[in-house]
């Protein structure tokens, strides 16, 4: 790349402006500026994800053993709102 042809210009100079080499050369910048930007958020996009949606789903086990130990000594029954039943599973088979 010649730097020759981006040399700074000023108006006082008394030279015409490069103008067609600072355009493409703005451009080319341009779109590498927003390519990365993109790019970027769509790889925070995905790794957000991933941490809330993806791991917990595939690593159910140590978050089931997290909830019993901080759950250990609570009874749901004194701490239920308004007198309400504990929640049971609809569909389960009645004993």
């Amino acid at each position: 790349m010649d730097l020759k042809k981006f040399k700074s210009w000023t108006p006082a100079s008394g030279e015409p402006a490069n103008i067609e080499y600072s355009n493409k050369l703005f451009r080319s910048l341009k779109k590498w500026q927003s390519t990365i930007v993109l790019g970027a958020s769509l790889g925070l996009v995905f790794a957000a994800c991933y941490a809330v949606i993806i791991y917990p789903m595939n690593n159910s086990d140590d978050y089931r053993v997290m909830q019993e130990k901080n759950r250990k000594g609570i009874n749901q029954e004194d701490i239920q709102p308004g007198g309400m039943r504990v929640w049971t599973d609809p569909f389960q088979r009645k004993k």
